[in-house]
């Protein structure tokens, strides 16, 4: 909860430059805004974990999206997670450490040199004006500690239909699974009474 301020007060004051959109333009101080935010992510993990029944925790994902302004919350919260660890992976970067190799995909675009550039061009416009890039997946993968296997459907065929983001810690972090057609809307498999069938033993109700 104190990532936000630590972060601040160790020279990125840039951060207090975070794009919170419309729904809070010009509102209080970032800081306070930000910590607010993860703690609502923490309070809504911590919630679904409790819950043992996978029907019952489905149904509290699912009442996520039938409310706007938590799930703005959670994913502006995701999104910090998202700069704090690209902010962690410049400094082993600068230190000439190893560093995993989506890392420098990542910083080696013109516009995501470094964590500012990254903030200002990229993760302010996702969730307004844009989403997030393939090489971002990954970053979203190291920064939540869980392996994203995606089912892209325009691969159906070929080495790339089933993708892990990242491909590193299949064995060792959680997985979910989404399902795209094109790498910018992913979809989430759930249980349903319609069933569409990818593969023989791939079977799921697709909801946006």
């Amino acid at each position: 909860m104190n990532l936000p301020e630590k972060l601040i007060d160790s020279d990125y004051i840039w951060i207090k430059q975070w794009n919170f959109g419309d729904q809070d333009s010009g509102s209080e101080n970032p800081v306070k805004k930000l910590t607010e935010y993860l703690t609502v992510l923490k309070q809504k993990w911590i919630q679904i974990c409790e819950i043992d029944s996978v029907k019952e925790r489905q149904a509290v994902c699912e009442e996520v999206f039938k409310n706007d302004q938590e799930e703005y919350r959670l994913y502006e919260a995701m999104k910090f997670l998202m700069l704090a660890k690209a902010i962690e992976l410049d400094n082993v970067k600068v230190q000439e450490k190893e560093i995993p190799l989506f890392c420098w995909l990542l910083f080696a675009r013109d516009t995501s040199t470094d964590p500012y550039q990254f903030m200002k061009n990229h993760l302010n416009h996702v969730g307004f004006t844009g989403g997030l890039d393939q090489v971002e997946m990954f970053l979203l993968g190291y920064s939540l500690q869980l392996t994203i296997r995606v089912f892209r459907l325009y691969k159906f065929g070929t080495d790339e239909f089933v993708t892990f983001y990242p491909d590193d810690h299949k064995e060792d972090w959680p997985m979910v699974t989404l399902i795209t057609e094109d790498d910018r809307h992913y979809n989430v498999p759930v249980e349903g009474a319609q069933v569409t069938h990818i593969e023989d033993e791939f079977h799921c109700t697709v909801i946006p």
